[in-house]
């Protein structure tokens, strides 16, 4: 797609053409409140929009004239990301959460997920879709897993201010981070890492039961292993 998309303090998104910048851009209306911020998706057909109105719209961008899908939130939607495969939406809001939604399910989130002390500024999805990485004005960075979020965060990276935005490298092994205190950071982001990080978190050896739950099925993400309380625990 050749098209750019903006976001105003005048409530409105527009799209302008790439092939012909002159060209007058195409109007989106449907927010009642600054749009703070804008995602496409991979194919750039779908356009999520988020607002102070608590609201994530999501637009066809072929069919402008479409009512957007309407995707409410109890506070201000600060930050949205589709996930590469197309199937999910990420959206970060004002109230310190991260939501998941199923873009072919219906109109309530799929997961939430809790652990921020801050608004959120930004969120995306690692390349094989499993992860989410959100950034917070409370000054931290979290990775999730996108489809169980009973297991809480997956890792905490800590910046000393305000993480502003966050990107993964193209195979997915890290991430990348830039904060209010000067710096950008890269950290490790491979799943059986992290993995490893949530056993050594419990203090004890998980059974096979809890990894299913928690890491996922034998075969199908990481297989299941041992591992024994640290030293000192």
């Amino acid at each position: 797609s050749r098209t750019l998309a903006s976001g105003s303090l005048d409530q409105t998104v527009r799209l302008w053409s790439l092939a012909a910048p002159q060209s007058a851009p195409v109007v989106l209306r449907g927010h009642t409140a600054s749009v703070r911020a804008l995602a496409f998706n991979a194919n750039g057909y779908a356009l999520a929009s988020g607002s102070n109105d608590g609201l994530a719209l999501l637009w066809d961008v072929r069919k402008p004239e479409s009512p957007p899908r309407r995707l409410q939130h109890e506070e201000a939607v600060r930050a949205v990301a589709f996930s590469p495969n197309g199937d999910y939406l990420a959206t970060g809001d004002e109230a310190h959460r991260v939501w998941r939604w199923d873009l072919e399910g219906g109109d309530k989130p799929r997961c939430e997920f809790r652990g921020h002390n801050g608004p959120i500024n930004a969120v995306t999805f690692s390349p094989d879709n499993k992860i989410i990485a959100s950034a917070s004005a409370d000054g931290t960075a979290k990775l999730w897993d996108a489809q169980k979020p009973a297991i809480g965060e997956l890792a905490t990276l800590a910046h000393g201010y305000w993480v502003w935005s966050l990107a993964f490298n193209q195979d997915g092994t890290q991430l990348a981070t830039a904060s209010s205190d000067n710096q950008i950071r890269l950290w490790v982001a491979r799943l059986d890492v992290l993995a490893r990080r949530a056993k050594e978190k419990a203090e004890r050896e998980l059974t096979p039961e809890e990894w299913e739950k928690y890491i996922g099925k034998e075969g199908r993400d990481l297989p299941y292993e041992r591992v024994r309380r640290p030293r000192g625990k």
